[in-house]
Order: structure tokens, then C-alpha cells, then sequence
């Protein structure tokens, strides 16, 4: 760090996808046994169809306009204001995810105050402040800001290293369908329309994610990585995921809980391996052919088959 407190670019690690694509367990595997300290959706920026952003939302508010406000009210904003993003959050009973609530609020209104608040410096001091408290040396987010908005989050961070979260698009529908089943609890209106909206979220948001890839492929400072690969090799992926981030492989990233995925809420350990193509047997074969005929430039940019074979259970190896 600098003496002006500034990390480099270079130190700074982002994890951007589209929702659904594991994130909260590439996040487990590098934050509590690397150098890296990942704070969990600042949602910083995104689209207002997409969900309320932080920056549109402190822009909204009357004395807190980023560029304009004080440091202390903008400070005072991001403790108490609803902000959307589980960072900004109350922590609950047990939880280990990092929150706002960790940073002491004079030492963010002090750096605030030696420059602009403008929107790229904000997200800055909060990162590398949370990242000084926790004793890391990697100031880091995952989701940082919505898919669209990746190019606007390298132009800030020249040089961060970015992971590229992807995953077979219907697996990504099959979950985001399930979560809404439990949520509209019968209503067969509501779960149709609820379906119709994530269909066309996912269509939109892949095919930013394909283009997101085509345009930074070649940039040594990203990595694409799916979510089959981990879960069903995690002795190559997990190794190749360090090395991209030149930190030390340790034995415990095989072995993340299962209460911290979104996918599993037991209580044990490790890769779950059926994870990977449990949609199959619930996604239904004209939103399968639907999604494979709506997307099939982009699965194949990812290497996902659209052909989906009658025993998935012997496809893992041909996703």
C-alpha cells in the first residue's frame, strides 16, 4: 500500500457473472484461506431494470450526491440508509460474510475527505479499508457491479483481475425457477410470470456475459471459469484458479462447507458433484430447447452442448 493508503490496480481482484453461477462458493474457497478478502455485492452499478444500484440510489437522495456531498453524510448514508447488496446489510446471528458494519466510520470519512467522492474512489476506499481490517493484502468483490456495467469496473480498475463466473444457462434457469416456486408458494399466475421474466433476464444477461468474454479473452489479467469445472475437477480448477491469482493451493479450498453455497444448506463438506446437472431432471424439455435455440452462439462460445443426452447422469464430462 501506498503511503497515501492506495493498493494498485494490479492487487485488486473482481468476480463478475451472471447471478446463479456458484459465486458464493468461489468465494468461499478464496477468502478465508488466501491473501484475498472478498466482500460480498456491493451492487455498486447496474442497470435500474436490473435492481437498485448503490451510486443511483446515494445519487437520488437529497446532500449525498457522490461528487458534491461530504464525507459524512455519505458515510452516514451507507450505515443506515436500504441499501440493496448484502454488504450493506445488518449481519445475522452466525454469519461470517463481510459487511459494512466492519469498517469504522471515521477512518472512511478521513480518507473520503483527502479527494473526491466520486463514484470509481468511493468503491475504492471502501474496498481497500475492508480489506485493511481484515488483515489482507487483496482488496476484492464479487459482483461488484452487473454484468453490463464490467467495462465501466475495468476502466476504474486498470489492470484488477477479473473472474468470469459462467454456467450452463439452464442450470442458471432451473435454479433462479425453483428459488420462485418456493416464493410464489402455489400461484400458478405468479410462477408463470415469474418464468417469462427470468427467461428474458438470462437471455439478456448471457449474452452480455458472451460479450464480455470476446472482449477481454486475450487480456492476461482475466480468467474465464465455469462452474461444472470446479465442482466436477476441482483438483485442476482450483490449482489453475490460484495460479491465476499467484496465490498458495491449500488443502482446506477442496473441502468448502456446504452451508455456504446457495445450493446446499447441510452441513457438510466439499464439492457436490450433483450439483452440476441435477436441472436435468427438473427443467422441463420445451424450456430446455427454448433456452439451447435462444442461446446456442453463446453456449458454444462457453463450450456447453446443446444436445441433451436421455442418461445425464454419465454427461458430466460432456456438459
Amino acid at each position: 500500500m501506498s503511503a497515501a493508503g492506495q493498493i494498485p490496480d494490479s492487487r485488486f481482484v473482481f468476480i463478475v457473472g451472471v447471478a446463479r453461477t456458484g459465486s458464493k462458493i468461489y468465494m468461499t474457497v478464496l477468502n478465508r484461506l488466501s491473501e484475498v478478502d472478498i466482500v460480498n455485492e456491493l451492487h455498486y452499478l447496474a442497470p435500474r431494470f436490473i435492481r437498485r444500484d448503490f451510486v443511483t440510489t446515494v445519487q437520488r437522495r437529497p446532500g449525498t450526491r457522490l461528487e458534491a456531498s461530504s464525507p459524512g453524510a455519505l458515510v452516514n448514508e451507507m450505515f443506515s440508509a436500504p441499501l440493496n447488496g448484502t454488504f450493506w446489510q445488518p449481519r445475522s446471528s452466525g454469519s461470517l460474510e463481510q459487511r459494512i458494519t466492519d469498517l469504522n466510520r471515521d477512518t472512511l470519512v478521513r480518507r473520503l475527505s483527502t479527494g473526491a467522492t466520486k463514484p470509481a474512489r468511493v468503491m475504492r476506499v471502501l474496498l481497500e479499508e475492508h480489506a485493511r481490517v481484515a488483515g489482507k493484502s487483496r482488496p476484492a468483490d464479487k459482483f461488484p457491479v452487473d454484468i453490463s456495467r464490467v467495462p465501466t469496473l475495468l476502466e476504474w480498475f486498470p489492470g484488477a483481475s477479473v473472474i468470469h463466473l459462467v454456467r450452463d444457462p439452464r442450470a442458471i434457469y432451473s435454479s433462479m425457477i425453483a428459488r420462485d416456486v418456493r416464493v410464489c408458494r402455489g400461484n400458478w399466475r405468479q410462477q408463470a410470470a415469474a418464468r417469462s421474466g427470468r427467461l428474458a433476464y438470462l437471455v439478456h444477461q448471457y449474452r452480455l456475459a458472451a460479450r464480455v468474454h470476446r472482449r477481454n479473452a486475450a487480456n492476461p489479467a482475466y480468467y474465464l471459469s465455469r462452474f461444472e469445472d470446479l465442482i466436477a475437477r476441482p483438483c485442476e480448477s482450483v490449482p489453475l484458479l490460484c495460479d491465476f491469482l499467484g496465490i498458495e493451493v491449500m488443502a482446506d479450498m477442496y473441502q468448502p462447507p456446504g452451508k455456504d453455497s446457495s445450493f446446499r444448506k447441510d452441513e457438510s463438506t466439499g464439492f457436490d458433484v450433483g450439483a452440476v446437472d441435477t436441472w436435468r431432471e427438473y427443467l422441463d424439455r420445451p424450456s430446455r430447447r427454448l433456452i439451447e435455440t435462444l442461446l446456442s452462439r453463446e453456449m458454444a462460445i462457453f463450450g456447453y452442448d446443446t444436445f441433451t443426452p436421455r442418461n445425464p447422469r454419465n454427461a458430466i464430462d460432456g456438459i
